[in-house]
């Protein structure tokens, strides 16, 4: 009868069962490698002494900001003026100042600017004559008594401005004892019976930037709708021989019924009544008041 044949045991059995192990374990572990390389795509070092890192991105083109266009500065701002009592109208840059009085307006890039008698600083003066002259000779005489003895005139022409013609004269003189050179240009016309003025001055080294705001300032003239009627002078005696006809007083800042009747030699009941006033007290510079004739004793 058949026999199996025995297997064999001992060491060597045991040391064939270990080698089976190794090859499954390393047949398995290829296997799972190769399925990570196929899904990754990445080459896994495996070399000695490799480093696992993850691979850097590939910087994209660097962004570029455009420069910004240069910008043109736009139009100097102005601001408008306008003055019942001087009867006129005006735009002026609002950077510059203004100083007003019953007969007169100044502007100025500056403070200093604001005085008559400062030179050296670019201006523009506009107002009306203090004697009611209408004569633009006149006033012309009656505003270069405001310049240096030295000035003197070169040029006159005719010029249209607020649709009146107006005589423009230039004039150059100096302000300092060392002979610094000013230049001005002064402007006179009559309009509704009321003498006008204007002076646009500048030292000779301002006068090329200056020149181009007074224009500006000059095209934006313009006249009011109300009639500018002034007493003869702005320093009116307390007792000024009465006209036979009613005068028209503007009134200015700071005025009183009771002052305003003092200079006229009136009562202020007398303003009052022939004013139609309910309250005294209540009068606005600029405000249009019928002066009684000052009754004779």
């Amino acid at each position: 009868m058949f026999q199996p044949k025995p297997q064999p045991s001992g060491p060597g059995q045991i040391a064939r069962i270990i080698l089976m192990a190794l090859l499954v374990f390393s047949f398995t572990a290829l296997v799972i490698v190769t399925a990570i390389i196929l899904l990754t795509g990445n080459t896994l070092a495996l070399s000695r002494g490799a480093v696992f890192e993850a691979p850097s991105p590939r910087p994209g083109p660097t962004p570029t900001i455009a420069p910004l266009a240069a910008v043109t500065p736009g139009p100097v701002e102005m601001l408008p003026f306008r003055s019942v009592a001087l009867g006129l109208t005006l735009d002026y840059p609002g950077g510059w100042r203004k100083k007003e009085t019953s007969l007169r307006v100044i502007f100025a890039p500056t403070t200093a600017g604001l005085e008559p008698g400062q030179w050296g600083e670019p201006a523009l003066w506009a107002g009306i004559s203090s004697d009611n002259s209408i004569e633009p000779a006149t006033v012309l005489a009656n505003i270069l008594a405001d310049f240096p003895a030295n000035t003197k005139l070169f040029q006159q022409s005719a010029l249209t401005m607020a649709g009146t013609t107006w005589t423009l004269t230039d004039l150059n003189f100096s302000y300092t004892d060392g002979g610094q050179p000013g230049l001005a240009r002064v402007a006179v016309t009559s309009h509704n019976d009321v003498g006008y003025y204007l002076v646009v001055l500048a030292p000779g080294e301002k006068w090329s930037a200056a020149e181009p705001v007074f224009q500006a300032m000059l095209a934006s003239l313009g006249f009011t709708e109300e009639a500018v009627i002034r007493p003869t002078d702005a320093t009116l005696p307390p007792t000024p021989t009465p006209s036979p006809t009613p005068r028209i007083y503007i009134v200015q800042p700071g005025d009183t019924l009771g002052g305003i009747a003092l200079q006229f030699g009136v009562t202020v009941e007398a303003i009052v009544t022939r004013n139609g006033l309910e309250d005294p007290r209540l009068i606005r510079s600029g405000q249009k008041l019928i002066i009684p004739n000052k009754k004779k004793k």
